[in-house]
């Protein structure tokens, strides 16, 4: 939370935009790099203090997931791969009124990582404080990362709502090829169905006619 007697407060925000993502929407808001095995990746980020006060920042980052389509942040005591790789550099500084600092997050994926969709959260946070109420209260800030490892087969995930639309526009894709299927089988069926009573009324026909040549 922001302390009252300040105006502003803490923000962190892409410093540049890495020229392989920068036709990438999302690249300017997360980050988004598609890595590789035994790939070293780097990315400048800013982190600001727009309060009266110098500030006392911590930035490290944190674990991440997807449920159900939702990103969703994890306890600060949970690791995953993307944690694992991932270092801040500088990890701590004090920030000056009204004035910011740039980072480098960088990202060293080992030769042994594994295929896949990864989420991260780069946090910048203040020290926690402890306020008149006795309620501890935590200053922080993140940066999303959509880091796909190596060839996969769905696109790169560079936030909830492009995928939510991919994986929409392709349900719907499946479901329409399903209907298509369908109506097809009824057609041949029909078909079959229409030859068969053809067949039959021929036969009834010149059964008829048969009997009545032998009359």
């Amino acid at each position: 939370m922001e302390n009252p007697q300040n105006s502003g407060g803490l923000g962190i925000s892409i410093a540049q935009i890495p020229s392989d993502v920068q036709n990438n929407p999302n690249a300017g808001i997360y980050i988004v790099e598609h890595l590789w095995p035994s790939q070293s990746y780097s990315q400048r980020i800013e982190v600001s203090n727009s309060t009266n006060q110098a500030m006392d920042v911590l930035i490290y980052p944190g674990a991440a997931t997807n449920k159900k389509d939702n990103f969703v942040f994890l306890a600060p005591t949970e690791s995953n791969d993307l944690t694992s790789w991932t270092s801040v550099s500088p990890a701590s500084a004090t920030i000056p009124a009204h004035s910011y600092i740039t980072a480098n997050v960088i990202i060293d994926v080992p030769s042994s990582a594994t295929f896949g969709e990864k989420y991260g959260v780069i946090w910048a946070s203040t020290n926690p404080t402890v306020g008149a109420n006795g309620i501890l209260s935590v200053n922080r800030v993140g940066i999303r990362m959509y880091n796909p490892v190596g060839a996969i087969t769905t696109p790169s995930v560079t936030a909830k709502s492009i995928k939510s639309n991919w994986i929409s526009d392709h349900s719907s894709q499946l479901q329409l090829s399903t209907i298509a299927i369908l109506l097809l089988l009824i057609s041949v069926l029909m078909i079959q169905k229409i030859k068969v009573f053809r067949k039959k009324r021929r036969k009834r026909l010149n059964s008829s006619k048969n009997v009545k040549s032998k009359n």
